[in-house]
Parts: structure tokens; sequence; C-alpha cells
């Protein structure tokens, strides 16, 4: 990683990265257009019971970077509908973006796996349709934000073909399952195929009712039937039952091969920018010699902080026009306050955060 951008690491990625300087998206509400085979669908998960409330509060900007790729976002929000009243979030999304979103309710114990697992699921949502052509899904995580689109470009209409991203990253954790020995085992994000495929692959089924409308009852049912297990309860990332999404999907996927002629493509990952807290600043001013930013989540205290903002501002303030940054920069100011009112009264809107202080002045 280029902590500090050298003529060598600007021209290296210069050659390398997208080819199409993409423009700023100037309408929130809509997504920038370019030629495509289909109707682009991006889907977006988090949950009221997170570990933090970061990763809710990063929805909208990655939903934004995604329209101004030309993906429509659709969010599905699983846990309790009154947390998520209490937040900005909302309001944001329906009256200022125009962002379809959709409740799922969840017990506090299951909702995490869900708000993984229900991603998986796209071929059984109805979305609200913009046009005849086919629907392209793409599955991406809230903490991840696309600044390219080359990864994502699909140049003809195969209605079997399933892309992913960064295939081969995880060759050492390859497992089996019944008689399929070895299987690749592929990162949720970012994985695409078309609505009728991402039905295919859990179809047929034995015992769960394949015409429902998506709920909890339908995954529940489904990954016990195709996968034999419940979902899991109280995950704590890095568990073995952290995964089950990523596990799940790798199954179906290879299970199809031999059901279904569908083609994996395979793309590379190109470059993603880990910012660190120390570095957080130079890093991001060479933001778009990168394809992705795996956007910090580690502590509530460094990322709600008001020059923490300042840096995301600038670097979101590449993406989007100043009327969709005033939009952001309210509801960033809402949520800081939500956590800083917790913080002051000694309740954390985290199980995990370690309080820490900062010198900021040192850091950024």
């Amino acid at each position: 990683m280029c902590l500090f951008v050298s003529y060598f690491c600007v021209l290296h990625r210069t050659v390398l990265r997208d080819p199409i300087e993409l423009p700023k998206l100037i309408n929130q509400t809509r997504i920038n257009v370019y030629p495509s085979f289909y109707e682009n669908i991006v889907l977006l998960s988090c949950s009221s019971y997170s570990y933090s409330l970061i990763y809710c509060y990063y929805l909208p900007y990655v939903a934004l970077a995604w329209r101004r790729l030309g993906f429509e976002p659709f969010v599905l929000l699983i846990g309790s509908a009154t947390t998520f009243e209490d937040l900005p979030l909302l309001n944001l999304l329906k009256k200022d973006l125009q962002i379809r979103y959709e409740f799922i309710p969840s017990n506090p114990s299951e909702s995490i796996s869900i708000s993984q697992l229900i991603r998986l699921y796209g071929g059984f949502i109805s979305f609200p349709r913009q046009s005849n052509q086919d629907l392209f899904i793409i599955l991406a995580d809230v903490d991840l934000l696309p600044i390219t689109k080359h990864r994502f470009d699909l140049h003809q209409n195969d209605v079997n073909r399933i892309l992913i991203v960064n295939a081969d990253c995880c060759q050492d954790l390859r497992f089996s399952y019944k008689s399929y020995q070895m299987m690749d085992y592929y990162p949720i994000s970012y994985v695409g195929m078309s609505q009728s495929l991402w039905k295919d692959l859990f179809l047929p089924f034995n015992h769960c009712n394949a015409s429902a409308s998506l709920t909890v009852e339908l995954i529940r049912c489904s990954i016990a039937e195709i996968f034999n297990q419940t979902i899991p309860q109280n995950v704590i990332k890095g568990s073995d039952q952290w995964d089950i999404d990523q596990k799940v999907l790798s199954y179906l996927i290879a299970r199809a091969k031999d059901r279904i002629n569908i083609r994996v493509e395979k793309r590379r990952l190109g470059y993603r920018l880990d910012p660190t807290e120390q570095h957080f600043q130079t890093e991001f001013d060479g933001l778009f010699f990168y394809d992705d930013v795996h956007l910090l989540k580690n502590d509530e205290q460094f990322v709600f902080h008001d020059k923490t903002w300042q840096v995301l501002r600038t670097a979101l303030s590449k993406l989007f026009d100043s009327s969709t940054m005033d939009l952001l920069s309210i509801y960033h100011h809402k949520m800081a306050e939500i956590v800083m009112t917790s913080t002051k009264q000694g309740i954390s809107t985290s199980s995990s955060v370690d309080h820490r202080k900062f010198n900021f002045t040192t850091i950024l």
C-alpha cells in the first residue's frame, strides 16, 4: 500500500486503473447511466443489532457510490424497525436519496447472521423495475466504497454467467461438504448474476415454499434443507460461523455446476485502499488510484470524530456533487451526535469498540 503517493505508484496505478474517468453523481436520487445489457441492482444490508453502528452509518455513502457506477441500491434492514426509526438513516434514504429499503424483522440473536445470508436471496425479491432488461444483481458490503466500475462491466447478456471479483482470494480456505470436495471458497462481495440465476441456485426446494415472499422463515427453511444447518446465533466476528454466507454461496455455486450450465467469470480485485488511523488523510489524498476503499470500522470514537469526517467529506466530494454532500454532512453530524451522546452517558453503541483517546492533531 502506498502511504505516500510516489511517482512510481502514480504511474503504475494510472496505467492499470479504470481507463474512463467517471463523472460525479450529480443527482443523488438517480443513477449515472452507462450502456448496459442489464438493469443493474446492488444489494446492501445491515443489522440494528450489529456490533457497531458504523456498518449502518456507512450505508448511504456506499449506496450512492454504487449509483455513481450505474447500479441502483436496494437496502435490507434487519432486526428492529424501532431502532432504525430512531436514526436519521431512514429519513435520508427515503426522503432525500429515494433509495428503496425493506425491513426484515429478526430477533437479536439471529440478526447478524440473517443480514449476511439475506443478500443471497435476491432471486426472491420483487424489485421496482425501470426497464424491460434482465436484472443483474450484485452483492456488496456496506464497508466497501467502490470507486471504479471496470470490474463490474458486462459485455454481453449471459444469463448463466456468475461474476466473482477476487474469486481466488481464499484458496487456503477450500472446504468440503457432502460429495463436493475442496470447493472454491468465494468472497461474498462482489458476486453478481442475473436474478433468475440467483433463484435457480436454490431451487428446487423439497420442503420450503419458493413462492413465498422473502422472510426469515424462508431463509431458515432453505439453510436447513440445503446446508443442514440452523441460522447461527450470537455470532462473533472471525468465529467458525461468521462466514456462513460465504460457505452457503460457495456450495450453491459448486452444486449449480452439476445442475445448470453456469460459467464463473473471475476478475481481479484491483487496488484496494485499507486506510489506517495513523495515515488516514495521506492515504485518501490518492483516492482515484484505487478501485475501492475498505472503510474503517474498528473504533467509533475515531470514525465519528469531526476531523475524521473532514477527511472523509473531502474524499466523498470527489464522487458526489455539492448538494449531495450537504445532505450527507447533515446526516453525519446527526449520527455523530447520537454516538457521542451515548458515549458521554456511558452507553456504548457497540459491544466491541475500543474507546481509546486519540490525539487527532498527531494522527490527522
